[in-house]
């Protein structure tokens, strides 16, 4: 069924001095649709005068319940891979 591959991304920051930004999409219930590329969000990680920054996140894969029959969804795969880009200013 269309719709039913969902997504939550949610983030936490930790050892920062001044806080940085986790990734937008964080928390959001997101419906996924086949062949799509999607930007999971932007994050930054302000300098901190040499004391390590850790951000971490949970990205969790599900079938949300639609209400309506998904016994086709039974057995169904998912394939996809997730890139992480550095940038600094």
């Amino acid at each position: 069924e269309s719709g039913a591959l969902s997504y939550t991304l949610t983030g936490t920051e930790s050892g920062a001095s001044t806080a940085g930004t986790l990734a937008s999409s964080h928390g959001a219930i997101t419906e996924l649709s086949a062949g799509k590329s999607i930007l999971l969000g932007t994050a930054t990680i302000n300098g901190n005068a040499g004391k390590t920054v850790t951000q971490a996140y949970e990205l969790k894969f599900f079938f949300k319940d639609t209400g309506g029959d998904q016994n086709a969804n039974q057995g169904a795969q998912f394939k996809g891979h997730i890139e992480i880009s550095e940038k600094t200013n």
